[in-house]
């Protein structure tokens, strides 16, 4: 686990995939983000029961929400979230605070982004897509960098704000088609598990964009 900027890390095989289901989101390029609508509207994304089904075990969950409303207090049920801002990624934030919002009525997305080890090996996958390697981003991040924001970022804990989650589903909406070659390059079981994740990260996205977040933990 990384709560600092990262310098380097030794890989291991990602847990085992899922198939890519059919139901999967697929990018729409006739309908760029930038024209897309943001409106209020309940949405509670659950999936399937085989996502919903995966191994839990020590690794990296994601949450997402939007139009979240900051409130007094700390909470400890399905209507709040908590948050802890990283310093050194103060600025995913997007000047959101530290504290607890209420999370709960416009709906919520959660998945498994996978074991830490896993995660990493996607991520410099996500780089490759952007023709680079997650060193390479780290060294030096340059925002122009598709995707730089989620690579350059802790992997246990954080939160990405509303404005950087906008761009973020930008990214992974026009890079498709490149997702899509660079996973043709990997074996099967590989390209399926890289994909799917890709896809839930976009949904993530695509939801936090509209006064949220995504939340690492």
């Amino acid at each position: 686990m990384r709560t600092q900027k990262r310098t380097g890390i030794h890989y291991e095989k990602p847990a085992a995939p899922i198939q890519l289901l059919q139901s999967e989101p697929r990018p729409d390029n006739e309908n760029t983000p930038a024209n897309a609508r943001c409106a209020p509207a309940v949405r509670v994304v659950q999936g399937t029961q085989q996502r919903n089904n995966e191994v839990k075990k020590m690794g990296l969950d994601i949450s997402a929400y939007s139009h979240v409303k900051k409130v007094k207090g700390e909470f400890d049920d399905d209507k709040h979230t908590n948050v802890h801002i990283i310093d050194a990624f103060r600025k995913q934030a997007d000047g959101l605070e530290e504290g607890c919002y209420e999370v709960s009525e416009y709906g919520v997305e959660r998945f498994r982004a996978g074991s830490y080890s896993g995660y990493n090996e996607w991520q410099d996958w996500l780089a490759h897509v952007a023709g680079k390697s997650d060193k390479e981003v780290w060294a030096d991040p340059d925002p122009t960098i598709p995707f730089v924001e989620l690579i350059n970022f802790s992997d246990s804990e954080g939160i990405i704000g509303p404005k950087t989650s906008a761009k973020l589903y930008e990214d992974f909406v026009l890079m498709w088609s490149k997702a899509l070659k660079a996973a043709s390059e990997l074996d099967s079981d590989t390209s399926r598990w890289y994909l799917s994740r890709y896809l839930r990260w976009m949904d993530a996205f695509e939801l936090a964009r509209c006064e949220g977040f995504v939340r690492f933990h």
